[in-house]
């Protein structure tokens, strides 16, 4: 029984936090791109300099897609590739510093939306939920690192 009501209560949550998420993304639109762009751009910005195939584990893009919108952000100069200089068939990416700014901005713009819709919560709700947020998210990264693992 118990296990039902897991799946029913992370099945409403997921939805939950998906609304959440398109309401907070669809007020982000101030830099021009589109959430995935943003999205990588963050990325980056938290991974660092990186391959394309480490890379494409993270941001869950198909390849064929993530290097078309690569190459958008590059023609755009906020993202720069080099090839290895040992094995050339290996290309490098990293955010330029035009790249950086707009991650940091997206991310803080994010953090500011975020905030503004929980703004409502007293200090005991938002102590409440600061409190299942941690223990969620240390379960979701070892669920998300057991899957990758066995990928």
């Amino acid at each position: 029984m118990q296990k039902k009501e897991f799946v029913g209560l992370m099945r409403e949550n997921l939805l939950l936090l998906d609304w959440l998420s398109g309401h907070i993304s669809s007020n982000m639109n101030s830099t021009g791109y589109s959430k995935q762009h943003l999205r990588i751009l963050i990325l980056f910005s938290i991974i660092g300099k990186t391959t394309l195939k480490d890379f494409s584990k993270h941001s869950e893009v198909p390849t064929s897609n993530l290097c078309k919108m690569l190459k958008h952000l590059e023609e755009d100069g906020l993202i720069l590739n080099e090839r290895d200089k040992v094995d050339r068939r290996n290309v490098w990416y990293s955010l330029t510093p035009i790249g950086e700014k707009t991650a940091k901005d997206a991310i803080k713009q994010f953090e500011n939306l975020i905030a503004e819709g929980f703004s409502k919560l007293d200090e005991k709700e938002e102590a409440r939920l600061t409190d299942i947020s941690r223990t969620l998210n240390e379960i979701l990264k070892k669920v998300k690192n057991l899957h990758m693992q066995g990928e």
